[in-house]
């Protein structure tokens, strides 16, 4: 019997490298790590995947099925049919905070994760209630059409102003967005939003795996996050990138794979033993 998430991904590298998988941020998909997995595959075996709501991977079911939470259980089943037995995750964005709660949920399975312009979620119900609201705008923007408008309106938010800064590789990253569903996507916002997530900002202390914290230094609001973020990490460690904002792979993709290969390749303890 089939599973309900079926994934679309690349598997491409050192194969017998450390797995590592590379989760996106929304409205992308597993292309936008091509850079960072060229300059990875010599070391590691990458595994980079189309989310639910995103690209070529196929859901079969309700919303339930878009949620953070099935979606790391659905990677650990994909790990399993890989042979992997312990992974490394990389995630930007809503991808970093599926990868830290990976870390968090399944602590046996990831022995660390990079978190690119992450959080721990909303820690007020006030604040997530005023997220869902906002999201749902989003998601009947997207049912409303066309979906270009709604890429374009997206990235007009000041989160995205030096990302807009690369004319021609902007281009290019918005041609990929317009090749989505919508109303998939919709599916994502309403259910793996940052309203949805799961506050796991008191549950960071107990995080056991290495973490890399990395942030573009124009982007304060992450900024701010990483901060706040780092004394609660048991093991963590804190890069501000100058020069860029949100998407610091995009902006800056040899030092981001510099500072990831570094990370990936450093031995650790294993806090399973």
């Amino acid at each position: 019997m089939g599973t309900p998430i079926q994934f679309n991904y690349i598997d491409v590298g050192n194969p017998k490298g450390r797995p590592v998988f590379f989760l996106h941020g929304f409205l992308g998909d597993r292309r936008d790590w091509d850079e960072v997995v060229a300059a990875l595959s010599a070391d590691f075996r990458c595994i980079a995947v189309d989310l639910p709501g995103h690209g070529r991977t196929t859901v079969d079911g309700g919303l339930e099925q878009y949620e953070l939470a099935t979606t790391a259980g659905a990677l650990v089943g994909l790990a399993d049919r890989l042979g992997f037995g312990r992974l490394s995750v990389v995630g930007y964005s809503m991808g970093a905070r599926l990868a830290l709660l990976l870390a968090r949920r399944f602590p046996e399975r990831v022995d660390r994760i990079v978190l690119e312009s992450g959080s721990p979620g909303l820690l007020s119900a006030v604040e997530r209630g005023e997220r869902l609201a906002q999201d749902e705008e989003w998601a009947k923007d997207l049912e409303a059409g066309p979906l270009a408008a709604f890429v374009q309106r997206w990235y007009e938010q000041e989160l995205f102003a030096s990302l807009r800064q690369h004319p021609e590789r902007f281009v290019q990253l918005v041609q990929r967005r317009l090749e989505h569903r919508p109303h998939e996507l919709a599916k994502s916002l309403r259910a793996s939003g940052t309203g949805r997530q799961p506050n796991l900002w008191s549950e960071l202390g107990l995080v056991a795996c290495p973490v890399l914290l990395i942030v573009g230094a124009l982007d304060a609001k992450y900024v701010y996050i990483g901060e706040e973020m780092l004394p609660h990490l048991a093991t963590a460690e804190l890069e501000r990138i100058p020069g860029c904002g949100h998407n610091v792979h995009f902006e800056n993709v040899d030092t981001y794979t510099g500072l990831v290969r570094n990370f990936l390749r450093r031995k650790i303890r294993d806090t399973t033993k």
